[in-house]
């Protein structure tokens, strides 16, 4: 499936957020995760109901990863920020224009997220973002698409 289709997808069917869903967004996505964990995907099992839920689902489009020179993050970071940019003009043709799109200095950065920028789109009951994250400086820089529970 191309991303354009999934995008569409995710925009126009609400999201599962239990086991089922989580094997959707695999799907959807054209991997099967489950075997080999994943990177920030949020998961918990709730012993009392042997069901599994999530709230975050995380996919990794580019990443650099450390060690890289430390006096070039600022240029890296920049790098990321134009292909994230390029990445919000076509998805918005799709998916509209974000909601929010700017860094985490903007008194309106979502307070649940962390990343060096951001681009936010409500979908059903999600959220759809594009984010730019630099966690820490032994950390990759990275570009993820991130589909997240509605607060």
């Amino acid at each position: 499936m191309k991303l354009g289709e999934i995008l569409s997808s995710l925009r126009n069917h609400p999201l599962k957020w239990d086991s089922r869903g989580h094997s959707e967004l695999e799907r959807l996505f054209g991997f099967d995760l489950s075997p080999h964990g994943f990177e920030d995907a949020f998961e918990c099992r709730n012993s009392d109901f042997n069901q599994i839920s999530f709230s975050t689902f995380d996919v990794f489009l580019r990443s650099t990863k450390a060690p890289y020179d430390y006096d070039d993050l600022e240029d890296l970071i920049d790098e990321y920020l134009r292909i994230q940019q390029n990445l919000v003009e076509d998805w918005s043709d799709t998916l509209g224009k974000p909601l929010f799109n700017d860094g985490q200095a903007n008194r309106n950065f979502p307070e649940d997220q962390e990343a060096e920028f951001l681009a936010l789109w409500p979908i059903q009951n999600a959220r759809l973002m594009l984010l730019v994250r630099h966690d820490d400086k032994e950390l990759p820089v990275a570009l993820c698409l991130r589909v997240t529970k509605t607060q």
